[in-house]
């Protein structure tokens, strides 16, 4: 009789193999929701803020600040970085945290720089960001909002 695997190390092996990781199928197959509460839990713990998941920003810190949080793991074909679902947010956050996971790079831009300095691309449900995945060492993409990104990097 032949026996299945389907224990965690087979799982972890087969995402590894199809998607490059485990956290690469969570975002390819389930969407970003699981990555992204762990991310705002996580910067919860790095910065003594708390995941709140209010209207506008995602965590508070103990003097009011408040922080919207976007996270990516993903480089497009063309090699630019994309967050999304900015539309309404300039009014509602004091800084937007964005997380490249593909990189393991943070940046904490205040908002009133980031939606006054950033380069934005609109359609008809989405307000984008976008950024070299490279961070302008081998190209030229996006160099406005990649100068802004670095100039935050925390």
């Amino acid at each position: 009789m032949t026996k299945f695997d389907f224990s965690e190390e087979k799982l972890t092996q087969v995402w590894t193999e199809k998607y490059g990781s485990v956290v690469k199928a969570i975002f390819a197959k389930s969407g970003t929701k699981l990555v992204s509460d762990t991310v705002e839990d996580l910067y919860g713990e790095y910065t003594g803020s708390v995941p709140v998941n209010a209207k506008g920003y995602d965590n508070i810190h103990p003097d009011g600040t408040k922080d919207e949080i976007k996270s990516t793991s993903t480089i497009l074909s063309n090699g630019s970085m994309r967050i999304g679902g900015l539309r309404g947010k300039a009014d509602l956050c004091d800084n937007l945290v964005i997380v490249d996971c593909a990189n393991n790079r943070t940046s904490i831009i205040p908002s009133a720089v980031f939606f006054t300095e950033g380069k934005f691309y609109h359609s008809r449900d989405a307000h984008m960001f976008l950024w070299s995945g490279t961070y302008n060492e081998n190209d030229t993409i996006q160099q406005k909002n990649t100068a802004l990104f670095l100039k935050y990097e925390v």
